[in-house]
C-alpha cells in the first residue's frame, strides 16, 4: 500500500491524466490511506480537502470518503458537513451514511441531534429493525419517555424485537409509564416464547405487574 501510494502520488503531481482519471486516483489514494496500518486519515482528508478546492461537482461517494476519514480520526465534528452533503445530494443514500452521521452527533454528545437524525433515518428504512431501537433508546436517554416507549412499542408490533433483553426493555418501560398489564404481558410473551429466561426475579417481576393491574388469577 505504501508503495501504491507514492507511485500513484507522483502520477497525480504530474497533472498528466484526464480530470475522470485524476479523480479516481485521488479517490484511491484516500483509500489506500485508510487502509494502511496504522491507518492515517488526516492524509485522506488532507489529500481529499485539496482537491475538492479545484474540484467540479464532487460525487457524494466523495463526501462519503471524506467523512470516513474524519470518523476514523476521531474528528466527529468535521465528519457531520461532509456526510450531510452526500445524503442530501444523492437520489438514494446509503444507510451507512445515516450511521456515520448519527455516530458522529453521538460522540460529540449532541443527543438531540443525534436523535434526530435518527428519525430521517428510520421514515428512510422503516424495516430496519435496529434503526427503531436505536431511536427509542435516544429518546430514553434524552428523558423522552413516551416517545421511546411508542418507537419501542411499534418495534414489538412489527416483530423487530429479538432478545430477551428488548422483551425486559419494553415491560421496564411500560412499568415506568404505569402500564402495568402491558407490562407483565410483554413480559409473559417473552417468558412462552423462550426468549426470557424464567428465573425467579423475572417470575416475581411479571407476577407483581398482574398483581398491579389486577389479574389476580394471573
Amino acid at each position: 500500500f505504501d508503495e501504491a501510494i507514492k507511485y500513484f502520488k507522483q502520477v497525480i503531481d504530474a497533472q498528466i491524466l484526464p480530470v475522470k482519471n485524476e479523480q479516481s486516483l485521488i479517490r484511491n489514494v484516500a483509500g489506500l490511506y485508510l487502509a494502511i496500518d496504522p491507518p492515517q486519515p488526516d492524509r485522506a482528508m488532507g489529500i481529499i480537502e485539496e482537491w475538492f478546492e479545484t474540484a467540479v461537482k464532487p460525487k457524494p461517494r466523495d463526501y462519503v470518503l471524506l467523512a470516513q476519514a474524519a470518523v476514523l480520526g476521531k474528528m466527529y465534528d468535521k465528519a457531520i458537513c461532509p456526510i450531510r452533503i452526500a445524503i442530501n445530494n444523492s437520489d438514494r443514500p446509503k444507510s451507512s451514511w445515516f450511521d456515520i452521521l448519527v455516530a458522529a452527533h453521538f460522540e460529540l454528545e449532541d443527543f438531540e441531534g443525534a436523535a434526530v437524525i435518527a428519525k430521517e433515518r428510520l421514515l428512510s428504512f422503516p424495516d430496519e429493525g435496529k434503526y427503531w431501537r436505536q431511536l427509542s433508546g435516544l429518546y430514553n436517554k434524552l428523558e423522552r419517555m413516551e416517545e421511546a416507549l411508542i418507537i419501542m412499542e411499534l418495534a414489538h408490533k412489527q416483530g423487530y424485537l429479538t432478545k430477551g433483553s428488548e422483551y425486559k426493555n419494553l415491560a421496564s418501560m411500560y412499568a415506568i409509564n404505569e402500564l402495568a398489564f402491558k407490562a407483565a404481558s410483554i413480559l409473559q410473551e417473552g417468558l412462552d416464547n423462550g426468549l426470557i429466561e424464567g428465573d425467579e426475579k423475572i417470575w416475581k417481576q411479571t407476577g407483581v405487574n398482574w398483581q398491579f393491574s389486577r389479574e389476580n388469577k394471573k
